[in-house]
């Protein structure tokens, strides 16, 4: 197992207005990751954190575990938000990972 520092950012983006009060709930849930010793929000970027992923396998399958992790943590903010069962359609949060030596970014959308 490998210990990789990350830098990731976010947004979350509601497809109508009427599901912003629900994308809110989101983006506060979100805040609250800098509550694991492993995720820190950057000062003055919002959507921004640093930390560490404990990542497993080759670099491929690393960039793979690491896509996983955080696929997983975005996913759950749905399900723990509190939000309109009609948002979870039209909400989408879109996310950008660099892992210290997996390469290129990763992007996903959860």
């Amino acid at each position: 197992m490998a210990t990789r520092n990350f830098l990731l950012t976010y947004t979350v983006s509601p497809n109508d207005e009427k599901y912003e009060s629900d994308a809110d709930k989101i983006r506060a849930h979100i805040r609250n990751f800098d509550n694991d010793p492993n995720w820190n929000r950057i000062d003055h970027l919002e959507t921004v954190f640093k930390g560490t992923l404990d990542l497993k396998g080759t670099t491929s399958e690393q960039r793979d575990d690491a896509n996983d992790q955080v696929r997983k943590l975005f996913r759950a903010v749905f399900n723990n938000s509190n939000i309109s069962d009609s948002a979870y359609n039209n909400i989408q949060i879109y996310i950008v990972l660099l892992v210290d030596g997996l390469g290129t970014t990763i992007e996903l959308s959860v």
